[in-house]
């Protein structure tokens, strides 16, 4: 979003919310909104103006949102229609035929959430050796890890861009330490 966008959501909310911002100088003002595009940055208008009416249409409290609460409305929206993780297991199981003569391809065909579920090629082809009485136990473990993932997913999703870039050439860099 761009600051006159962001501008223009504040000056939205201090419409609905007079008395939030009446003792604000524009100083302040123009802190608020940098803030905002900080925490912004990479969501389109549409999504944050639509999770501002959201918040606005069931608000009770009459407090206007902060960013928090509007990332979180946002974030629910953007993961509605997220896999289950018993659908998670479901496609985990129909891979596991060939798992053990050539797991590398197997894991290649799941979603990369099974992927981090599941670890490596190696777990998966261990689970094509398994007994049923074992496979159950490793559902509940995998099931348990996959909401595991979905909660990273969802926080690291939160996160400022600036701090996505700073992990992202972190990570990058650890990764070339790796290969040495």
């Amino acid at each position: 979003m761009t600051l006159n966008e962001v501008s223009k959501i504040i000056s939205y909310i201090k419409a609905i919310y007079p008395n939030a911002y009446k003792d604000m100088t524009d100083t302040d003002m123009a802190l608020v909104a940098k803030v905002w595009k900080r925490h912004f940055d990479g969501y389109s208008m549409q999504e944050v103006l639509c999770a501002v009416d959201t918040y606005v249409s069931s608000d009770v409290s009459g407090y206007q949102p902060n960013i928090g609460k509007i990332k979180n409305i946002i974030s629910n929206n953007r993961h509605i229609n997220d896999t289950d993780p018993e659908d998670a297991w479901a496609h985990v199981v129909q891979n596991l035929q060939g798992s053990i003569q050539n797991p590398n391809r197997q894991f290649k065909k799941l979603t990369k959430k099974e992927q981090q579920a599941l670890g490596t090629p190696l777990a998966l082809s261990m689970l094509g050796r398994a007994d049923s009485k074992e496979l159950e136990f490793q559902k509940q473990n995998f099931i348990k890890r996959y909401k595991e993932v979905q909660k990273e997913d969802i926080e690291y999703e939160m996160l400022p861009s600036e701090t996505k870039a700073l992990i992202e050439s972190m990570s990058m860099l650890l990764s070339m330490d790796d290969e040495e």
